[in-house]
Order: structure tokens, then C-alpha cells, then sequence
């Protein structure tokens, strides 16, 4: 068959499809402005990463990971209360300007043979400590009507400031932006932000930064919000050092490491 004669049949049969089966039509406009719309999406991202300002942060942080080897030291994750509580005890003797978990706790630990004892026991370590932050995730849940909350338990709240820890993940698997402050009303900061005002009240004295949402005073009460969101600098190097947290228990060099420096807890394994 003549290209001209294969082309003319394709495009009959392409018609006779579309007339007799119109949601083809609709299916085929999806997928390509679903590949357009992605095609954009990334060239815009690169875009942003060629044109983004690079900066070298000052090294006023410490982040302590916990990592394989402390999970093989420490024993099978999660772990009890009482080895967080040892670790804001530790904080707390050395200086430290602060310290903000990356680590849900809420629920009820079951794993320990006294489970409230754990609870009771880093609720007294933060207690007596007063510069620890502790995390807010958003979760979905139909029954309320979107995303809400999901905080520490009760008794941890009580005795820790909070922070939440609402990401927007990009196509490609990075993070760009950050929103200042999130959760029901939007009252809670980024736990970052909630540690520098913990660490370096100072530094938070002043109006946060960022694009400010627009539909707060309407938005559901209870339901998740997102305001003063930030794109974010390149990085040449991550601010501050690093330490596994089985190390940091017993290292004489952790407690000089961290003395007058915020310190940042979370899961690496």
C-alpha cells in the first residue's frame, strides 16, 4: 500500500473510532495534555535548578541520625521511650540550644513490658529540658473531610513545643519549597522553624517570609493548610555535622559538639 493510501486509511479508521466510540476521543486528549502538562512540569523544575541561588549555610545545627548501626547497637526499631528520654537528658547536660524529633510519637508505645512508664519518662526529660520540639504530620482521613493532624500523645504535647513536618515532594524526588507554617489553621511552624525559635528566638522576632495563602479565613475548620510557603536555596553542603545516635549517647566529643547548637533528630535506616 502507497504511504499516501496507509495514511488516508489510518485517519478513516481513526474517524469511524471516534464517531462510534467517542470516549476514545476524550482518553486521547487526557494523555496528551497529562504529557504536556508533565513535559512542562519538569522543564520548569530545571529551570529553577539552573537559575536557583546557591548558599553556604553556617554550620549552626547538629543532626543526629538514627542509622543502621545505632538500630544493630540499640536494638529493633522503634525503641523504647526511655532511650529518647537518655538522649534529651544527654542534650540538656551538654547545652544544647535545642532539639526538634523528626520522629511521630502517637501512639501508645506496646512493645515495652511498662509502656507508660517510656511516655512518662521522656515527657519528664522534656519537661525538665524545655527547648524540645516535637512533630506534626498531616494524614488523611475521609471522616473529617481531608487532611488533619497527627500529633504527639497527650502527655507529650503538654511539655514540647510543636512542629509540622508537611513536605511537597517534586516529580523528580526533591524537595524545593517549604511552607513556614502549616496544620489546623495553619498555627503550627515548620519544625524547623519551631527549633531556631527554640534555639534562636532572635532569629523568629521578626514577620515570617513567604507567599501568603489566600483562603485561611474560609478553609474548613480542622482541616490541614499550608501558608507562607518558600522556595528554597541550594545547599553546597548540608549545615552542620553528623552523628549516629548509638554514637552520640556515649561519644565525650558529642556533648562538645552540641554545646549552644540546635540538634536535629531523625530515621535514616
Amino acid at each position: 500500500m502507497a504511504p499516501g493510501a496507509a495514511a488516508a486509511s489510518a485517519l478513516k479508521a481513526l474517524t469511524r473510532l471516534v464517531l462510534e466510540r467517542p470516549w476514545w476521543l476524550l482518553a486521547l486528549l487526557v494523555a496528551a495534555a497529562a504529557t504536556v502538562s508533565t513535559s512542562l512540569q519538569r522543564l520548569n523544575l530545571l529551570a529553577y535548578d539552573l537559575l536557583a541561588p546557591r548558599m553556604e549555610l553556617p554550620a549552626r545545627s547538629v543532626l543526629v541520625a538514627v542509622d543502621e548501626a545505632s538500630i544493630m547497637a540499640l536494638g529493633q526499631w522503634p525503641w523504647p521511650r526511655e532511650v529518647h528520654a537518655r538522649m534529651v537528658d544527654r542534650l540538656a547536660a551538654a547545652g544544647a540550644a535545642g532539639v526538634a524529633f523528626a520522629v511521630l510519637f502517637s501512639e501508645p508505645q506496646t512493645h515495652s513490658p511498662e509502656p507508660e512508664a517510656g511516655d512518662k519518662a521522656l515527657a519528664a526529660a522534656l519537661g525538665a529540658y524545655g527547648k524540645g520540639v516535637l512533630a506534626v504530620a498531616p494524614v488523611s482521613r475521609l471522616a473529617a473531610g481531608g487532611v488533619t493532624e497527627l500529633g504527639p500523645l497527650p502527655i507529650l504535647r503538654r511539655v514540647a513545643h510543636l512542629g509540622h513536618v508537611d513536605l511537597e515532594i517534586d516529580a523528580d524526588g526533591v524537595v524545593r519549597r517549604l511552607f513556614l507554617r502549616g496544620g489546623a489553621r495553619a498555627e503550627l511552624p515548620a519544625l524547623a522553624v519551631a527549633l531556631v525559635e527554640e534555639a534562636q528566638p532572635v532569629l523568629t522576632q521578626r514577620p515570617l517570609p513567604g507567599l501568603r495563602a489566600q483562603q485561611l479565613s474560609i478553609a474548613k475548620p480542622g482541616v490541614w493548610q499550608r501558608d507562607n510557603e518558600v522556595l528554597l536555596p541550594h545547599a553546597a553542603t548540608l549545615p552542620g555535622s553528623a552523628w549516629s545516635f548509638a554514637e552520640a549517647l556515649t561519644s565525650p566529643e558529642f556533648a562538645e559538639a552540641v554545646r549552644g547548637r540546635a540538634v536535629l533528630i531523625g530515621v535514616t535506616a
